[in-house]
C-alpha cells in the first residue's frame, strides 16, 4: 500500500473577522498558503470588505495593525480580487494602518504602508488616472524620507524604481493628451 498525502483543506468563512484571523495564524506559511485561503473565501472580498476596514476593522494596539495591514498586503498579491476591487481595499486597510503608523513612532512601517499604498494607487483600475498617478508618486516619495540608501538600501531600490514606473507612466498620460487637444 502506498501512502497518501492529505491535501490539507482550505476553510471557507462566512464572516470577514475570521478570514482575516486565518490569514494571521497562517501567516508564517507563507504567500502561497495565504493565497490559498484567500481564493477559497473570494466571496468575502467584495466592497463590503472596505466598509468593514471602515467601521469594524480595530486598529488600537501593534498587532491589530499588523493584521490589517496583513490583510491589505496579502490581497496586494491577489490577482484574483480583480483590479476595480482589490486596489481599493489595500488603499482603505494600509489608510486605516497610518492612522497607528507615525513616521516618528513606526518609521519603517510607515515608509512600508506609503510605499505599498503607491503601488495600490499605481494600479487602481478606476478613477482619474492622473489622480491615481499623483497620488501614487506622493505616497512613493513619502516612503523615500525613510527608506534611505544608508538606513534600506533595498527598499529605497525598491520604491525608486516604482517612483519612476509611475512618473514614466503620467508623463505618457499627459503627453498622450496634450496631442489630443493639439488635434483637436
Amino acid at each position: 500500500m502506498g501512502c497518501r498525502e492529505s491535501i490539507p483543506r482550505i476553510p471557507k468563512f462566512h464572516a470577514t473577522e475570521d478570514l482575516v484571523d486565518a490569514l494571521w495564524s497562517e501567516r508564517e506559511k507563507g504567500m502561497e498558503n495565504a493565497l490559498q485561503i484567500l481564493k477559497a473565501n473570494s466571496h468575502l472580498i467584495t466592497l463590503k470588505l472596505i466598509n468593514w476596514i471602515r467601521e469594524s476593522a480595530p486598529v488600537v494596539n501593534a498587532e491589530q495593525v499588523s493584521r490589517l495591514w496583513l490583510l491589505a498586503f496579502r490581497l496586494q498579491a491577489f490577482e484574483s480580487a480583480g483590479k476595480t476591487v482589490r486596489p481599493d481595499i489595500c488603499i482603505t486597510a494600509y489608510q486605516k494602518c497610518l492612522d497607528f503608523y507615525t513616521q516618528e513612532l513606526w518609521p519603517k512601517e510607515w515608509a512600508s504602508t506609503h510605499n505599498n499604498l503607491g503601488i495600490m494607487y499605481y494600479e487602481r483600475g478606476h478613477g482619474d488616472r492622473i489622480e491615481n498617478l499623483q497620488t501614487s508618486i506622493s505616497h512613493f516619495e513619502q516612503a523615500l524620507i525613510i527608506r534611505t540608501e544608508s538606513d534600506m538600501p533595498d527598499a529605497q531600490a525598491h520604491t525608486i524604481r516604482h517612483l519612476g514606473i509611475a512618473r514614466t507612466a503620467i508623463r505618457a498620460l499627459e503627453e498622450k493628451l496634450a496631442t489630443k487637444i493639439k488635434s483637436s
